[in-house]
């Protein structure tokens, strides 16, 4: 059996609220992505089979011990990507604590990279609506602390997309 697998930072309450404020707003018929499944990709893994979770843990609890915390630093919330699949991101900018993760867990687990993975969160999916929130662009100024990293599977249902921990890797913090 496989499983759609990722990596992902988690977001703290605080910083969902926030969003929330921004794009409460917003244009009410835009299909906006529940609050509860805020993150930030940091590594997508795909569809894994399930016997290689317990190596992914394993690969993943090395790389936690050995990596110190950071933040991410986000400056706005704004439109993203082509025409036809156009989204709604809180863009970060580039934090190289961030590539460096990215780097280390997908040499760990072999994967492939496509692209460099940019540091964002999903807030919609544009798909039906191309004209909705054209030349949206709002100034986001937050800063995410990461202080661990979490092993997450995608689970499509009638209810949209769910997502479910596996596993939560804590980072050094220096303490």
């Amino acid at each position: 059996m496989k499983k759609r697998l990722f990596f992902a930072l988690p977001i703290s309450e605080s910083f969902r609220e926030s969003i929330v404020k921004v794009i409460n707003i917003c244009d009410n018929e835009i299909r906006w992505v529940s609050k509860d499944n805020y993150h930030v990709t940091l590594l997508f893994l795909g569809e894994t089979p399930a016997g290689r979770i317990e190596e992914i843990i394993k690969h993943s609890e090395v790389i936690a011990a050995t990596h110190n915390a950071f933040s991410l630093h986000s400056y706005e919330i704004s439109i993203q990507g082509k025409k036809d699949r156009r989204m709604v991101w809180v863009k970060f900018e580039t934090c190289s604590a961030f590539s460096g993760l990215n780097n280390k867990l997908s040499q760990s687990l072999n994967c492939e990279l496509v692209r460099e993975q940019t540091p964002h969160i999903t807030l919609a999916r544009l798909k039906n609506n191309r004209s909705a929130l054209t030349g949206f662009k709002v100034n986001f100024e937050e800063i995410l602390k990461v202080d661990q990293f979490e092993l997450w599977e995608s689970v499509a249902g009638p209810e949209g997309v769910k997502y479910y921990s596996i596993g939560t890797f804590k980072l050094q913090t220096g303490n």
